[in-house]
Order: structure tokens, then sequence, then C-alpha cells
């Protein structure tokens, strides 16, 4: 005879409340952006993170990144054109799937603290985003990536923040 019904059920929702905790988002100013808001940026992936986003992803990833930005009133150009420089340097890069596949605890990871520079290479300030993917919970890669534009959106466009003293 099979396993109660209770039983299969408790496991289904102990697999449900495992991946929910998987899928996260971190979207934080590591030191707050200084000036007033950016409305035009380079964007570029720096190589002093721990994972490198293979050279031919790159295009792809800062395509979704930039319109998100460019959804919010930002304009992105190439960089070398004295227009602030957002660089990534990617903490954590597991490429997730837009689909749903028979794996359904399918996981993508991607992470990076941004750095934000003035054409002298003044930082202007620092900000961590990023999420991860979770079939079950339906976040797909590109909702990850399009929520990591949006989070920057708002780090570029927020007024500067005032010390309390």
């Amino acid at each position: 005879m099979g396993s109660p019904i209770w039983l299969k059920l408790a496991g289904v929702s102990l697999a449900l409340v495992f991946t929910a905790c998987l899928s996260r988002t971190v979207a934080e100013a590591v030191t707050p952006r200084a000036g007033p808001p950016v409305r035009t940026v380079a964007l570029e992936f720096s190589l002093r993170g721990r994972y490198n986003v293979p050279e031919e992803e790159r295009p792809a990833l800062l395509t979704s990144i930039a319109a998100a930005l460019s959804r919010r009133g930002i304009t992105v150009v190439p960089d070398g054109g004295g227009a602030p420089l957002l660089s990534a340097a990617v903490e954590e890069y597991l490429p997730g799937v837009d689909h749903h596949r028979e794996d359904f605890f399918e996981l993508g990871i991607f992470q990076a603290t941004w750095r934000l520079t003035d054409a002298s290479g003044a930082s202007l300030g620092e900000y961590r985003a990023g999420g991860t993917t979770s079939v079950v919970m339906g976040r797909e890669w590109g909702d990850v990536i399009q929520q990591v534009g949006e989070s920057l959106a708002d780090f570029l466009l927020a007024g500067p923040i005032a010390d309390d003293d």
C-alpha cells in the first residue's frame, strides 16, 4: 500500500517552502549614490567580480538591463562618451531558464555589485542587485534580470541621501 495522502501533501508543502526560500531578490545600496539623479549611463561587466559572465552572454544581459533602465527614462550609451559608468562585479552567476521544464526545481542565480563612477573614475556609489529564479514560484530568468534593471533604475534616479546630523 502507498503512503497516506497527508504524507504526500506534507512532502509537496515542504518542497514548496524550500523552493520559496531559494527564490530571493537582493537590492541594496552598498554606498549611497552621490549627486543628482543619473539619467544617462554606460554599462559594463567588470573583471573584478568572483564570477565572469561568459563573453557570449554579456550582450543579452546588458541589453535586458538597458531595456529596463530605458523604460524608466534612463538612456544607456556606449562607454567612453563621458557619461557615468555603471560597472558590475558579478558575485554569483548561474543562468536560469525562461520556460517551464520537467526539472521542477530549476534554479538560476544572478547577483552583482554595481559601481557607479563619473567620467574621471571617481566613485558615485555602489549598489548590490540580484535574485534567483524559481520555476515553482513562477520567477523566470528574464524576470530576475528585468528586476535587476528596475532596481538599478531606482538607485540611479533617487535623489541624494542626506546625512542625519
